[in-house]
């Protein structure tokens, strides 16, 4: 609740609750969240992707107070949700389709720091990884 009244008044904090509490709690490798919980996470999250400003304000600020809105794990989380191995496919799928290409732009934002370097790092693991998942279904 707290968060989603902070959302209401500032679109940087909402993103940046979002991101950094309730994010990873869909990333655990024990996939302990049910449906439900999924949904409410990406509910906070499109709520505060459909004001209209939401582009604007979250590229602009994509960092506060020193920390990026999406951090470099959050990031990695939103990229494993929003294209998982075909196996993997749920119905939240195309919801983080939808809001992937806006928090992609806030992600990579340019800030002056090496984060590009990071993600691209994290990009070509995630490849591998895939490469190495698709040779171990044939």
């Amino acid at each position: 609740w707290m968060m989603a009244q902070a959302s209401q008044g500032d679109l940087s904090a909402g993103l940046y609750a979002w991101a950094h509490n309730l994010l990873p709690l869909m990333g655990h490798k024990n996939k302990c969240h049910s449906p439900e919980s999924m949904d409410l996470i990406l509910q906070f999250v499109e709520n505060i992707l459909s004001n209209p400003e939401a582009r604007a304000i979250l590229v602009n600020n994509a960092v506060r107070e020193g920390e990026r809105l999406i951090p470099l794990a959050s990031f990695e989380i939103l990229l494993r949700l929003t294209f998982p191995d075909p196996s993997g496919r749920v119905k939240a799928t195309e919801r983080f389709e939808a809001i992937y290409p806006l928090l992609k732009e806030v992600a990579l934002a340019p800030t002056g720091s090496n984060t590009m370097k990071q993600i691209f790092t994290i990009s070509l693991n995630l490849a591998g990884q895939g490469i190495s998942n698709k040779r171990n279904l044939e």
